[in-house]
């Protein structure tokens, strides 16, 4: 497959796409959206050089591997959701795991946007965005307006063992 960074401008867009992903109105496969206005530039995060990226590319197999004889006595199976995660976490931001080509309608400046894992926790790129969303919620709909300083939602540790065996209510906690 060729690089995708030199593919030429009428190619289509490659590479699997998230589930329930739409891009209505728009044409097959090719792919254009309306870069925001004025001047930017957009830089790629290359997440393949990362530190995080790198142990979990070498090392994560050889996890699975041994973890059935070392750690399944004391902590109980992998469960599926890690290993959904982990993968997850080396698909996004790369170009190669699937992208859209952003283009602008007007200048037709383009570039290819890797798709993101939206994951909560493992992947700094995406959990620095949704804390960044999150204090915006708390800002404008939760928080009085006044200056706080910090603020902390915890589990009762009388009810923390139950989430940790339970992982279906951790959906009903925030409500």
């Amino acid at each position: 497959m060729a690089d995708p960074r030199t593919l030429p401008a009428t190619a289509p867009v490659v590479g699997r796409r998230p589930s329930g992903w739409r891009a209505p109105g728009l044409p097959g496969a090719e792919v254009c959206f309306r870069v925001a206005e004025g001047p930017s530039l957009y830089r790629p995060r290359y997440p393949e050089r990362t530190p995080l990226w790198k142990l979990f590319d070498e090392h994560y197999l050889d996890f699975t591997r041994v973890h059935e004889e070392r750690f399944e006595h004391e902590d109980g199976p992998l469960r599926t959701v890690v290993t959904e995660t982990v993968t997850a976490f080396l698909d996004c931001g790369v170009l190669r795991a699937g992208f859209a080509r952003v283009c602008c309608p007007e200048c037709h400046a383009e570039y290819l946007l890797a798709f993101s894992c939206k994951g909560r926790g493992l992947c700094p790129s995406c959990q620095a965005k949704r804390a960044e969303l999150f204090a915006e919620k708390l800002r404008e709909e939760i928080l009085a307006p006044l200056a706080h300083r910090h603020v902390v939602f915890t589990i009762p540790k009388a009810l923390r063992k139950l989430f940790l065996r339970e992982r279906a209510l951790l959906d009903l906690l925030p409500r």
